[in-house]
């Protein structure tokens, strides 16, 4: 699991068919969904056993600083 950054983040192909989820190593349950359209940030995090997602936002509107800020926060 690589941090995510503004360098990795911007260099990650659209996803062909798909999802793809990209975790970060620093900041536990921060991912990056990347699919065909679009980079989605999300903080995701078990909460009574239950996984829970909450939406960060799109990139590049939302930094990777930004979302990891944002991740640190809701966690």
């Amino acid at each position: 699991m690589p941090k995510l950054t503004e360098t990795y983040a911007k260099k990650l192909p659209q996803a062909a068919t798909g999802t793809q989820k990209h975790w970060d190593n620093e900041v536990k349950g921060l991912v990056l969904f990347v699919g065909k359209r679009a980079k989605t940030w999300y903080f995701q995090k078990d909460v009574g056993g239950q996984t829970r997602r909450i939406l960060i936002g799109r990139y590049p509107t939302i930094s990777a600083s930004a979302a990891r800020q944002t991740a640190l926060g809701s966690g």
